[in-house]
């Protein structure tokens, strides 16, 4: 729609209309060739495991900073290969008449039990837990579920909040475990300062660390902030750059209005996906309201955003830093709140397994917008 168009309608159409460009400011899908490579690796493995024998099977462990993009990787690879699975049984129903469900998706509490992850596992499958069963019987209901629906994929999303030094963490570590020795089916974890916060060696140290399953069954797949240090990094940059561009709604847009301003929004954003994408929603939402219709230096610099270098001083600003440990970059940037992980819309309620088709159907990954 064209600026003049847009002032010729009525408040209530132009209220209607702007609201529409704000909730599509909002929805900026995952950039599927941004992580091909990580892609690549969990597809690798998810074959790999599907072709091997009875046994434990080799996982996978997606570990980075906030806001590098870790959910909407593995909400993604989930609905790219829950597409491919579903291709088997076109009718959504397994030979033996269950509902089919390839892939798993779950959230850790903030205090993970063995009795919470099932709980968590037979809502996604819609079972209802009977009210006065053990943690034995609920683990014996998840692997029948699991089995019947022939899942193959399991994701495990925010696993960082599993600390190995309680006892209660180490029996859900332990619970997993278990899980995967008795399951066909691949983990993929996903969560913050997996390596440094010793989730991966489960608490252990020195010598006592080599002794780690989880270090030895899962593959670390680091997720890191883009860079820009080589003609390729940069090349890329500009590539997120210009999906941005071709998805703006703003009236008054410009070719180059963000590949134009490389450098600042690196500066601004570090390269880390999830602070980029928050900074150009309020810019695009900000442009709208004020009626800018366009994303400028001068609206951006406007608009606070958290960075990993702000993250840092904001936790330590008890002590003063030395000028030597901050990035040029971090004395300049403006303070904002934490931002928020980018990630889609993933975590359904879907129905559970039983030999009668169910009547209502939930929506699922397949069924979502695609991304960028």
């Amino acid at each position: 729609m064209r600026a003049g168009d847009h002032r010729r309608l009525d408040n209530r159409s132009r209220a209607a209309y702007d609201l529409e460009r704000l909730r599509n400011a909002h929805g900026f899908g995952p950039i599927r060739s941004l992580y091909s490579g990580l892609h690549r690796a969990l597809e690798r493995l998810v074959v790999s495991n599907e072709l091997r024998g009875p046994g434990a099977r080799h996982g996978a462990a997606l570990d980075g900073n906030p806001g590098n993009g870790k959910t909407t990787i593995v909400s993604h690879f989930g609905r790219h290969y829950e597409r491919r699975c579903r291709e088997r049984y076109p009718h959504e129903l397994t030979p033996d008449g269950h509902e089919y469900l390839p892939v798993v998706y779950v959230n850790v509490d903030a205090l993970p039990t063995i009795k919470g992850l099932n709980h968590a596992i037979l809502t996604f499958y819609a079972m209802g837990p009977p009210r006065h069963a053990n943690a034995r019987q609920l683990t014996q209901l998840v692997l029948q579920c699991a089995r019947l629906c022939q899942t193959s994929l399991i994701v495990i999303d925010d696993i960082h909040l599993m600390e190995l030094r309680r006892e209660a963490d180490r029996d859900a570590n332990n619970h997993l475990k278990r899980l995967a020795n008795d399951l066909q089916a691949t983990f993929v974890y996903a969560g913050v300062g997996l390596s440094q916060g010793g989730f991966m060696h489960e608490g252990l140290h020195g010598h006592d660390a080599a002794l780690a399953q989880i270090s030895q069954r899962f593959k670390r797949l680091p997720v890191e902030p883009l860079r820009r240090s080589t003609p390729g990094e940069r090349a890329t940059w500009l590539g997120v750059l210009r999906v941005f561009e071709r998805e703006l709604v703003l009236l008054q847009a410009k070719d180059r209005d963000l590949t134009g301003q490389a450098d600042y929004l690196w500066r601004r954003t570090q390269g880390v996906i999830g602070s980029l994408t928050q900074l150009l929603t309020e810019a695009t939402a900000e442009a709208i309201d004020t009626g800018q219709e366009r994303i400028t230096r001068k609206l951006l610099d406007g608009i606070d955003v958290a960075t990993p270098q702000r993250s840092a001083l904001d936790a330590n600003s008890h002590d003063k830093p030395r000028h030597e440990d901050i990035a040029p970059q971090a004395l300049t940037d403006r303070r904002g709140e934490p931002a928020g992980l980018h990630h889609p819309l993933c975590a359904h309620i879907w129905p559970c397994a039983r030999r009668r088709r169910p009547r209502t159907r939930a929506r699922r990954w397949f069924r979502q917008p695609q991304g960028l």
